[in-house]
């Protein structure tokens, strides 16, 4: 009998290739597990064969591509964001963010609030107005005169 390579079985596939002596053979488990041998054409055998080695290309694709645990939802989004980012890009960043926090600090107590409001937590300036019951003109002039106070101060720190 010629021993094929070993290859990997997917658990549903129900027979066993054989050669022996130049025929060609299909060994499969009887209702009662016993192995039965039932003698084949060459041309059969290759088909088989054939779908066997398709079999196991197809079971190593989906070990190496797919994805095999349970992944909840935060995570797929970290993954599908994750950004590679170079320890430089990172402290320069972190500096910026410094400059930025700085600069806002120096506003008064009603530009960060508006600021934060606005910006942070994406209100209109039609509901900050309502919230501080004051006219809508009072907020957007609040607002340019803390953008331009951020970039002076931000500007000056460059």
């Amino acid at each position: 009998m010629e021993e094929k390579p070993k290859r990997r079985r997917d658990k549903y596939n129900p027979y066993y290739l054989e050669i022996n002596n130049n025929e060609y053979f299909v060994k499969f488990k009887n209702i009662n597990l016993e192995y039965n041998k039932v003698k084949i054409s060459k041309q059969i055998y290759e088909e088989m064969n054939k779908f066997e080695l398709e079999d196991k290309k197809i079971m190593n694709e989906y070990d190496r591509h797919i994805e095999h645990k349970r992944i909840k939802e935060n995570e797929l989004y970290k993954k599908a964001f994750k950004i590679n980012i170079i320890i430089e890009d990172l402290a320069i960043y972190n500096i910026e963010i410094e400059k930025l926090n700085s600069a806002i600090n120096k506003l008064t107590y009603k530009q960060k609030k508006r600021i934060y409001l606005h910006y942070f937590l994406n209100l209109k300036e039609k509901e900050i107005a309502n919230i501080e019951q004051c006219s809508i003109r009072n907020i957007q002039y609040s607002l340019r005169d803390a953008l331009n106070k951020i970039k002076r101060i931000y500007l000056k720190n460059i």
